[in-house]
C-alpha cells in the first residue's frame, strides 16, 4: 500500500495527500511519517498515483499499518451518516398459566436504514478504553452513542470485549486491513469500505439502543399471553358448566400387569385377590377448575360422598418428568388439543388409579412368588434328575430307549441294505464312532442309530445334510432323547441360569461331531454354514443300486440280526 497521508511538521495536523496543492510537491509538503517521524515526499505526479515516500531509507509495514490506521479514524469522523448490518432483537419466551412457552420473532434494527452522525470524537477515553471513534448518532429518532474501532492490525480480543460489556458501550468494529494489500488508498475508498456490511462487526449493543425495541417485543408477547390466560380460563369455565350439567362416565382403566399367570397361578390369585376391580363409573361432576400450572381439579360425587379427582393436561412441550410432577395417586388427563378447541366433550384418560395401582401391585407379588415357588419346585426336579445321571455314570448301566428294538431292527436291515448296496463290513465299522454318544443320550449303542444316520443320509435326494435335519430325521424313526437327558435339556435354560452345566453333551453337539467323523472319511465335505456336502450316492442314484441278493435281503428285512462289530 502506498502511505496516502503525513503529519504536518508545523501542526502536528494530518494531511492527505489529496488536499495538497501543486506548490507542495517533494518536501515542500513539510510532512513526516505519523509512525517513523522521517521525512516524506509527496510524489504527485502525471502518470502516477498520489502518494507519499520516505525520503530516507524504506517505509516499514508498521508506517503503512499507522498510515491506514489513521486515515480510518479519519474518514469516519467525518462521516454524517453510516448503514451498519442487521442486527437481531428478541425477547424472552413467556409461559401462560398452564406452563406453555410462547415468544415473539425477532426483529432487526439497523439494515437498510442509515444512522445520522450528529458529533464524532478521535481517541477519547472512556473508563480503561480509549476508542478510535466516538460518536453521537440517530436512529429512528432515538439518540445514543457507539465506539468505532479500526481493525488494521488486530480485532477486539476477549479481555478488550469483556471491559467494553462492563462499562456498557456500544461498540462497532469496522476491519480495513484487507486495504493494506491495495496499491491505492484515499478518502473515498475508505470512505467506501467503511459503510460495506461484509467489513462491519456489531460487538455489543448497549441497553440504550435495543430496550426501546425488547420493550416493544415484551409488550406485544404480554398480550398475547394475556390472551391466551383468558383463553384458558374461559374453556375452563365453559367444560365446568358441560360437565356439571351431563357429569361424566370415568375411562375404563385398562391394567398393566407385570407377569403372564397360567391357569396355575391364576387360581392362587383368584382366592387371594379377587377378580380385577371395576374403574368404570358414571358421576356427577360439582366443580372443574385450574389449580396450578398444567394441573386442574374435578370434584366428583360419588353416592354419598365427595371426590377430588386430579386432572392433568398433556402438553407435549412440558418435559414427560413435568406432565405428572406431583400427581396424586389418582389422576386423569386429557390431551392438549382441547384446549384450543370448541369440543366441550372432553375426553379423559387415566393417568394413574389407586385402587387399581394397589390391585396391580399385589397381583404382580403373588405372580412373583408363585414362579418362585415354580422354580424352586423345577430346581429340585433337576437336581433329581442330575443325581440320576450320575448314578448312570458310576453303575455304568446305560437308560434304555422305549424304542430300542425298534432301533435295532431298523440300524440292522439298514446294515444288510448297505452291504448289499457295496459297502464292505470294513467300511461299515470304519463310520461307526462308539465314542461319540458314550453315554447312551439315545437309550441305545451308538452303533445302530450312527448306521441308521449314515444310511438315511443315503437315501435323502438332496446333495447337503445339515445337523437340524438330521437330527428331524432321527426323530422321526425313533432315535430320540431319553430321561433323565430329556428332562434335564429341556430344563437347560433355567440351569444356566443358575450356573448348572449339561453333564452330557447335547444331541446338536453330538451330530455335529458325528458329521464331522464322516467328513474325515471323506464321505462329506465342509458346505456353507452348517451344512455338509454329500460325497456318494445319494438319493435316486442310491436307490436304483442292485441288490446283490435281492431275496435274502427280503428275508432279513423282517428279522432281528445283531450287528457284530
Amino acid at each position: 500500500m502506498k502511505i496516502p497521508l503525513g503529519v504536518d511538521k508545523a501542526t502536528s495536523k494530518l494531511v492527505l495527500i489529496n488536499d495538497l496543492t501543486e506548490e507542495q510537491r517533494g518536501l515542500k509538503s513539510n510532512c513526516i511519517c505519523p509512525e517513523c517521524k522521517s521525512d516524506l515526499v509527496a510524489k504527485m505526479g502525471d502518470k502516477t498515483i498520489w502518494h507519499f515516500a520516505h525520503y530516507k531509507g524504506t517505509e516499514s509495514r508498521n508506517c503503512q499499518e499507522t498510515a491506514l490506521h489513521l486515515l480510518g479514524k479519519y474518514v469516519l469522523s467525518k462521516l454524517d451518516s453510516i448503514k451498519l448490518p442487521p442486527y437481531k432483537i428478541g425477547c424472552r419466551n413467556q409461559k401462560d398459566i398452564l406452563k406453555r412457552s410462547y415468544s415473539m420473532d425477532d426483529i432487526s434494527i439497523f439494515g437498510e436504514e442509515n444512522l445520522l452522525i450528529i458529533s464524532s470524537e478521535q481517541e477519547k477515553t472512556i473508563g480503561d478504553i480509549k476508542g478510535d471513534v466516538f460518536s453521537k448518532v440517530q436512529y429512528t429518532n432515538n439518540n445514543f452513542f457507539i465506539n468505532f474501532e479500526i481493525n488494521v492490525w488486530h480485532k477486539v480480543d476477549e479481555v478488550k470485549l469483556e471491559k467494553i460489556r462492563k462499562l456498557n458501550i456500544s461498540t462497532v468494529e469496522i476491519d480495513l486491513a484487507h486495504l493494506l494489500n491495495e496499491n491505492q488508498v484515499d478518502f473515498d475508498i475508505v470512505k467506501a469500505e467503511i459503510n460495506k456490511a461484509i467489513n462491519q462487526r456489531i460487538i455489543f449493543l448497549a441497553n440504550d439502543i435495543t430496550e426501546p425495541f425488547r420493550t416493544e417485543l415484551k409488550e406485544k408477547l404480554d398480550k398475547k399471553v394475556k390472551a391466551k390466560n383468558n383463553q384458558i380460563s374461559r374453556w375452563a369455565k365453559e367444560i365446568e358448566e358441560n360437565l356439571t350439567s351431563n357429569g361424566v362416565t370415568l375411562p375404563t382403566y385398562t391394567f398393566s400387569l407385570e407377569y403372564f399367570a397360567n391357569d396355575e397361578i391364576q387360581k392362587v390369585i383368584d382366592s387371594k385377590l379377587g377378580a380385577e376391580p371395576k374403574i368404570e363409573k358414571k358421576v356427577q361432576v360439582i366443580k372443574f377448575k385450574h389449580v396450578h400450572d398444567n394441573q386442574f381439579e374435578m370434584l366428583c360425587s360419588l353416592g354419598n360422598k365427595t371426590k377430588e379427582l386430579v386432572v392433568l393436561a398433556d402438553i407435549n412441550e412440558l418435559p414427560t418428568s413435568n406432565r405428572y410432577k406431583n400427581a396424586a395417586p389418582s389422576y386423569l388427563i386429557f390431551n392438549e388439543i382441547f384446549l384450543d378447541s370448541s369440543n366441550k366433550n372432553i375426553l379423559f384418560e387415566w393417568g394413574e388409579n389407586e385402587v387399581a395401582l394397589n390391585y396391580q401391585k399385589k397381583y404382580n407379588s403373588i405372580v412373583k412368588s408363585e414362579l418362585k415357588k415354580i422354580k424352586a419346585k423345577k430346581l429340585e426336579k433337576i437336581n433329581k434328575y442330575l443325581e440320576q445321571v450320575d448314578q448312570i455314570f458310576e453303575s455304568d448301566v446305560m437308560p434304555i430307549s422305549p424304542n430300542l428294538l425298534q432301533i435295532k431292527k431298523q440300524a440292522n436291515c439298514y446294515y444288510k441294505e448297505l452291504i448289499q448296496k457295496g459297502y464292505s463290513e470294513e467300511r461299515l465299522k470304519s463310520v461307526v464312532d462308539e465314542y461319540i454318544d458314550y453315554q447312551h443320550i439315545y437309550g441305545c449303542e451308538p452303533k445302530y442309530w450312527q448306521l441308521i444316520a449314515f444310511r438315511d443320509i443315503h437315501w435323502v435326494d438332496n446333495d447337503t445334510i445339515d445337523i437340524e435335519f438330521l437330527s428331524k430325521r432321527l426323530t422321526s424313526l425313533g432315535v430320540t432323547l431319553v430321561d433323565p437327558y430329556k428332562q434335564l435339556l429341556f430344563n437347560s435354560k433355567l440351569m444356566k441360569a443358575n450356573n448348572v452345566d449339561l453333564p452330557f453333551t447335547t444331541p446338536f453337539s453330538m451330530l455335529k461331531m458325528y458329521l464331522n467323523h464322516l467328513m474325515g472319511l471323506g464321505l462329506l465335505k465342509k458346505g456353507r454354514g452348517a451344512r455338509y456336502q454329500k460325497q456318494f450316492r445319494y438319493g435316486k442314484s442310491y436307490k436304483s443300486l442292485k441288490l446283490n441278493d435281492k431275496e435274502n435281503y427280503l428275508k432279513v428285512e423282517n428279522q432281528l440280526i445283531d450287528i457284530k462289530f
